[in-house]
This record gives structure tokens, C-alpha cells and sequence, in this order.
């Protein structure tokens, strides 16, 4: 994921997040992560986690997200459930 490129962008990973290759776009506020998956022609309202500690979130079903800032100043890696090696990139973008 990729930290939004603006005089307005937040600490640490809040903001929204372009997925690279998976047109989603994730919008991180304080303890709420909100998916957005996206077409060329519509973005509708995802799935949705709170925060249960730092850069990690919980699902309504139980899956647990992490949120990792880097590598780079611009992005970030965001991993669903406790294995590492499933970790999706963003670039910067907005929805």
C-alpha cells in the first residue's frame, strides 16, 4: 500500500490506500479499516475491520489484517490472517 502524496496526508498508515493489482482501494481512520473494491466505472462499500492494536485489525468473521508501513516512504504492506507471506501492496491513489 501506498501513503497518500499530500500536505494533508496523516501519521503512520492513515489515509486511503490504492492495492496494486487488486482494485481495492482501503481508507485507514483511526480504529476503522474500510475496503472499497473498485471497477473502471463504480467503487462500492467492502468489508470492514476494527483496530485491535497497532496495525492490526479484525474483521467481523474473526480474519485478522496487519498493516506494516514500508518499504519506502510511500508504501506500506497490508497481510490478512497471521501468515506474512500472503502481503498485498499499494500504490498511492485515491478513491
Amino acid at each position: 500500500m501506498a501513503r497518500p502524496r499530500s500536505p494533508r496526508h496523516r501519521k503512520g498508515t492513515d489515509g486511503r490506500w490504492r492495492m496494486d493489482g487488486y482494485g481495492t482501494v482501503s481508507s485507514l481512520d483511526g480504529d476503522t479499516l474500510q475496503e472499497f473494491p473498485t471497477t473502471s466505472v463504480s467503487c462500492l462499500k467492502g468489508d470492514s475491520a476494527r483496530r485491535t492494536g497497532p496495525g492490526t485489525y479484525a474483521t467481523a468473521d474473526g480474519t485478522t489484517l496487519t498493516v506494516r508501513p514500508g518499504p519506502g516512504a510511500n508504501r506500506a504492506t497490508l497481510g490478512r490472517g497471521t501468515t506474512p507471506s500472503s502481503p498485498r501492496r499499494a500504490s498511492t491513489g485515491r478513491p
